[in-house]
């Protein structure tokens, strides 16, 4: 095993800053003000191996710990203040390469076992490193599976992004987001490639998500708190050679990086209906947009509900996502929500669909945004009295007869009801099918959610039918 003292002059013999990150935050503050360190929401900022080894001190072997994989520079915050950040504009270079690999079977079998399984692919990918030239390495064990990182031989320096002082926001420009990307585009593309299917014999993955710049890597010295057991976390070993001409190649595959997937102007698009049609020059005032930027929305479907969905009105709209329009509007989301939303163009096969952007008011017993649109074939209006759709008088309604729906998922059980109503134009034999709709919600979800319905849903979702 290698000490820690070798590995950290390896590691960090320039005193870069790193980010020292655990999920308590209270404690994260607690020893960042006890020691007098610079600290974010994320992690705490130090450069030496004393600050790392009060650091661990402090955690008392109670705290799962990681470390960024590339070091750190002070950016400008919100508030206009110079401070480090987990964010990506946030780190200083691509000082390191890196490689995860984890066990497929993450809750089967004995741990010393899968490793040794591991190992051995592991030793694998080394060889094939080797063979490439690729020596400087260092082999971490983070308990349950393997980590590598490769250094650059010549750390590449990030570009320094444009500060808009109007909206308190970097600009991240084009040559920035191929930054982002080159590490997956080139290296780990490749090596996933050659390697997959191998790993898949030793029972383990190449976690794709590890070229990410922003990401950690486990602490050596620290422990991996998990399944209510505590795992040192050990360097296996370190390379001695250089890695010479690792950055070069990987500079001169910088202009071939694409940032983003581009919709090609000339490809057929879905026939998008002409409530949501929309151009460059409305994008920002679209309805949806607006919505998201003047709410403070749940978390819970943010990005799989809401900001998908965006996505994909974009790409029916033929709307370039380089555009400038396109990376301002991803600008103010990321500002919006304080973090860095992924705005690449969806798939083909995926399409715009309002009834998500539903589940999602519906899943947070918001009120509908698009209370006016209907996805169903032509329909036309039902005359109903407004007080029909009310709890008042709802409640006094006698109760004969029983309906069953889908549990558990409100949305669900909404849509099956309006299917069930779409098709009785007798307004007296709407109204007992819409009473005895609800008379099941009551029942299996409650008079609150119920009251929603009747509020939110019910005067717009089940005012209509079949023509």
């Amino acid at each position: 095993m290698i000490d820690l003292k070798t590995w950290w002059q390896w590691f960090n013999p320039n005193y870069n800053v790193y980010e020292f990150r655990i999920k308590n935050f209270l404690l994260l503050k607690h020893i960042a003000l006890k020691l007098g360190l610079p600290y974010s929401a994320s992690g705490i900022y130090f450069s030496t191996l004393e600050q790392y080894k009060q650091l661990i001190s402090a955690t008392k072997g109670r705290e799962t710990v990681w470390l960024s994989v590339n070091p750190k520079k002070q950016v400008i915050n919100q508030w206009g203040n110079n401070c480090y950040s987990g964010k990506d504009v946030g780190i200083e270079s691509l000082s390191y390469l890196f490689i995860d690999i984890d066990s497929k079977y993450k809750n089967q079998g004995e741990r010393i076992e899968k490793l040794k399984n591991m190992y051995q692919f592991v030793d694998i990918v080394l060889k094939d490193l080797e063979q490439q030239n690729i020596k400087d390495c260092c082999v971490i064990c983070s308990g349950y599976g393997f980590q590598i990182l490769i250094k650059l031989d010549i750390p590449m320096m990030l570009p320094d992004q444009i500060w808009d002082e109007e909206n308190k926001i970097y600009i991240q420009d084009s040559n920035f987001e191929k930054y982002k990307m080159l590490a997956k585009k080139t290296f780990m593309e490749k090596l996933r490639k050659k390697h997959n299917k191998t790993a898949d014999k030793y029972s383990c993955d190449i976690d794709k998500s590890a070229s990410n710049i922003g990401r950690v890597f486990a602490a050596p010295g620290t422990n991996n708190i998990k399944y209510n057991k505590a795992v040192p976390r050990k360097v296996l070993l370190i390379g001695k050679d250089s890695n010479a001409g690792l950055s070069d190649w990987l500079l001169g595959e910088l202009e071939n990086i694409k940032q983003a997937p581009v919709y090609n102007l000339n490809r057929a698009s879905k026939n998008i209906a002409k409530y949501f049609q929309l151009n460059e020059k409305n994008l920002i005032k679209n309805e949806l947009v607006q919505w998201i930027l003047k709410n403070d929305l749940p978390i819970g479907g943010g990005n799989n509900l809401l900001i998908f969905s965006l996505k994909c009105l974009i790409k029916d709209n033929n709307i370039n996502f380089n555009s400038e329009v396109v990376r301002h509007l991803k600008m103010m989301i990321d500002k919006k929500w304080n973090t860095t939303v992924a705005f690449n163009c969806p798939d083909d096969k995926f399409h715009f669909n309002p009834n998500i952007i539903l589940s999602y008011c519906v899943l947070h017993r918001l009120p509908l945004l698009y209370k006016s649109y209907f996805e169903y074939k032509p329909i036309k209006p039902r005359v109903i009295l407004p007080h029909i759709f009310t709890y008042d008088n709802y409640k006094h309604y006698p109760g004969v007869g029983k309906l069953e729906y889908t549990e558990e998922d409100l949305y669900k059980t909404i849509t099956e009801i309006k299917k069930t109503l779409m098709n009785i134009e007798d307004e007296f034999a709407f109204v007992k099918q819409l009473y005895l709709s609800m008379q099941f919600v009551e029942k299996s979800y409650g008079l609150k959610d119920l009251q929603y319905i009747f509020q939110e849903v019910a005067p717009y979702f089940f005012q209509n039918i079949y023509l």
